[in-house]
């Protein structure tokens, strides 16, 4: 029996399908390297699995669910986590989690929107199942930024 290329399997969907095939992709690819470099960064705090730095001031702390944005939107996943040894024990954040969860570019890219006349009912629409998608969420960050004292000024103002 012959094998099909990828090539050949590729051709028999539409490119609607194709874009969606290789965005799954690249979101999974995304998302193990995020995932990758967390475990890196705990390796260099904790030393490597089963061979602890006993000198380090961090042991592993385990792991839970996480969410990092891919493109705007929150995905899931499973984030390691590491505490301190000695003092109160807290939980130390990781560098690269935290940069990985960042949804600041996504709310700047909104702001952008409003500001070019994007209605915050239409703002959905260019980031869809993502962070911002409602109306409602586009208000909170309206609000958390200070912009709402000075939207009147762009609704009445001839710009």
């Amino acid at each position: 029996m012959k094998e099909a290329t990828l090539i050949e399997v590729l051709r028999q969907v539409s490119e609607k399908e194709i874009g969606q095939i290789f965005r799954g992709w690249l979101k999974d690819i995304t998302k193990d390297v995020v995932v990758s470099v967390m475990l890196q960064e705990v390796e260099e705090l904790c030393g490597p699995f089963y061979r602890p730095d006993h000198d380090s001031e961090f042991k592993r702390g385990g792991s839970t669910s996480g969410k990092i944005v891919i493109d705007g939107v929150a995905e899931d996943v499973i984030r390691p986590r590491v505490h301190r040894k000695c003092g109160p024990g807290k939980e130390v954040g990781l560098l690269s989690y935290a940069a990985a969860s960042d949804g600041d570019d996504v709310a700047r890219r909104i702001l952008r929107a409003l500001a070019a006349g994007v209605s915050s009912r239409d703002v959905g629409g260019l980031h869809q199942g993502g962070l911002f998608a409602s109306k409602s969420s586009v208000s909170r960050l309206c609000i958390l930024r200070g912009l709402s004292p000075k939207l009147p000024i762009f609704i009445y103002e001839n710009l």
